[in-house]
């Protein structure tokens, strides 16, 4: 009897241990980096976007304050360690897993121009709105290592990308459909 005592208690304990980690799995694959929340510091941090093909970074062309400047990849400045104010954005929640980004030196958003929803549409700066072609959301794709994710606009369902796939410093970032490519692919630099 005190065998099958002490087999019934293994059983349970294994049965325990078995539904602990199956709990623990199911919450880790509910737990998604997309969430921003796990990228993202809302309201509290500056973050530069590095494209995975180019190494370059996203600002307004010419660190221009303007509405409506265009946003480019440029290379990495930094100034005591940190990227420089027109290479960062502030990043503000905008609901369901979304973010508006706003330029640190020009205080403008990171949007879509004449919020379309045309693939190729360029990005560019403009006052911080409820239009939400200023909102964007985080998504991982199979083709990206670990940490890289391409940034989906809420309004189009359209990625960013610098067209053309360039390399090229001063090329144009705009908007296409999500494709995991490498000009799409980008990494969060937290400032």
């Amino acid at each position: 009897m005190r065998a099958t005592g002490n087999r019934k208690i293994a059983g349970a304990f294994l049965a325990a241990a078995a539904m602990a980690v199956v709990s623990a799995a199911t919450a880790h694959a509910q737990a998604s980096p997309t969430d921003g929340a796990s990228i993202l510091r809302a309201g509290d941090g500056k973050y530069g976007f590095m494209n995975l093909k180019s190494g370059k970074v996203l600002q307004p062309k010419g660190a221009s304050t303007a509405n409506g400047a265009r946003i480019v990849q440029q290379p990495m400045v930094l100034s005591r360690g940190d990227l420089v104010n027109y290479q960062n954005w502030a990043a503000y929640n905008a609901g369901s897993n979304y973010f508006s980004f706003r330029n640190v030196k020009s205080g403008k958003a990171l949007g879509v121009d004449r919020a379309s929803t045309a693939s190729g549409a360029e990005l560019i700066q403009a006052t911080a709105d409820t239009n939400n072609n200023q909102d964007w959301k985080f998504q991982t794709h199979p083709n990206y290592p670990s940490g890289v994710y391409s940034i989906k606009n809420r309004k189009s369902g359209l990625c960013i990308g610098i067209s053309g796939a360039s390399t090229a410093s001063g090329a144009q970032a705009a908007q296409f459909r999500c494709d995991g490519r490498t000009n799409q692919g980008w990494k969060v630099i937290d400032n």
